[in-house]
């Protein structure tokens, strides 16, 4: 039992090194200079405000770090996740030349800049930029009472720039001034008018991807029998693999993961139960092989620290053992095996942190609560149990496609 209690706080302290040390602030990316030459090489990862006014560029980790201003490139993105282009904006009568984010590219382009406390949003139609404000103004009703709200002017702005699809103008109605009901607006209107060619979502995937994770770690459990008094627990090392699929149709903050994990679990102790009119204690000794099959949504928030994500779903549960692996005692007296089921299912929630590294790979640790029971009941004690733990898991994920 040391043993294993030391295996699982040298996990811990894994996991408190990598969130100290944390990763590397470089992703990825690209740079395209005025002379329309892309540059491969490492972008350095900042806040959306940061974004706007510099980007800072190496061609690789031991390079010097180049410093581009919007005057200096056409445009430099992150790969597979954000797209940063230069362009003279017009904002409350100051002409200055900033990265926007693209958005959507199509019959209009659609832009969005964050400021300090405030986020901004501009749509591009044939070579003209146009600003989309929804700035607070005041009320006053007929009793003097004062009241703030919002102009709406963008939805005026969008029906005006968009009033060739009139179609629209009930939608933009009900459009609200946020990233996803913007772009939801502008690519339909390019799905109206358009049929020549498709329109581009940036904040998308341009490809499918996925990545394999082997994985190790520790899994501390509790076994309980329903109706009975007592708890057996167990603290155990697993090994297993995942695989975290990114599908094209979702933003990359969604991501479907399915692992495989092994390990091998022991439980004993003393259960108490009724038995014809009286307490009878009995000693339980479970023994068996487990492959876990879980199968969960990751929901992933950047941050330039790192990426941090809740994750949900189901645990698949397959046992191996033998005969004599499920036994119980009385009185020192073996009595016959009782049945474990083969397929127990369940949930899993956790939470978890990805170290991202410059060659896309990253550091995942995962921190989870299951809890599973057998899928069918037929009359056998243990059909009453239930498992739950709590499991720490650290990989290294390289991406295969």
């Amino acid at each position: 039992m040391n043993l294993k209690a030391n295996l699982f706080l040298l996990f811990i302290i894994t996991l408190c090194t990598l969130s100290v040390k944390s990763q590397n602030d470089f992703k990825a990316g690209f740079v395209v200079n005025n002379s329309n030459d892309t540059i491969i090489g490492l972008i350095a990862w900042k806040r959306n405000a940061a974004n706007s006014m510099v980007c800072k560029f190496k061609m690789d980790e031991n390079s010097n770090l180049i410093t581009y201003e919007p005057k200096d490139i056409k445009c430099y993105g992150i790969d597979n996740q954000k797209l940063y282009i230069s362009k003279v904006v017009d904002i409350e009568n100051n002409i200055d030349t900033l990265f926007l984010e693209y958005l959507v590219s199509g019959i209009v382009d659609l832009y969005y800049l964050k400021r300090p406390r405030k986020e901004l949003y501009f749509i591009e139609k044939d070579g003209k930029l146009f600003e989309l404000t929804n700035d607070e103004k005041s009320f006053i009703d007929k009793n003097g009472v004062q009241y703030i709200g919002n102009s709406n002017k963008y939805r005026g702005a969008l029906k005006y720039l968009l009033s060739d699809s009139p179609e629209l103008a009930a939608q933009i109605s009900q459009t609200s001034f946020s990233q996803k009901s913007l772009i939801r607006i502008t690519v339909n209107y390019h799905k109206q008018v358009c049929d020549e060619y498709l329109c581009i979502d940036y904040t998308k995937p341009m490809n499918n991807s996925l990545f394999i994770e082997p994985c190790f770690g520790a899994k501390y459990s509790k076994l309980a029998i329903k109706d009975m008094d007592g708890t057996a627990y167990d603290l155990m090392p697993l090994f297993g693999a995942n695989f975290s699929y990114q599908p094209k149709l979702l933003k990359d903050s969604w991501k479907l993961v399915a692992g495989v994990k092994y390990y091998k679990s022991y439980y004993e102790s003393i259960f108490s139960e009724e038995y014809l009119s009286r307490v009878i204690d009995r000693n339980y000794f479970i023994e068996y092989h487990s492959l876990n099959v879980p199968i969960y949504i990751e929901y992933n928030i950047t941050r330039k620290t790192g990426i941090f994500y809740i994750a949900s779903g189901i645990n698949n549960m397959f046992a191996i053992h033998s005969q004599d692996d499920i036994r119980r005692t009385h009185s020192g007296v073996n009595e016959e095996p009782f049945d474990y089921r083969t397929f127990n299912i369940g949930i899993i929630v956790g939470v978890g942190s990805k170290f991202e590294l410059a060659n896309k790979n990253y550091v995942n640790c995962f921190l989870a609560y299951d809890v599973y029971t057998p899928l069918t009941r037929s009359g056998y004690v243990l059909d009453k149990h239930s498992v739950s733990s709590l499991q720490l898991n650290i990989g290294y994920a390289f991406k295969i496609k």
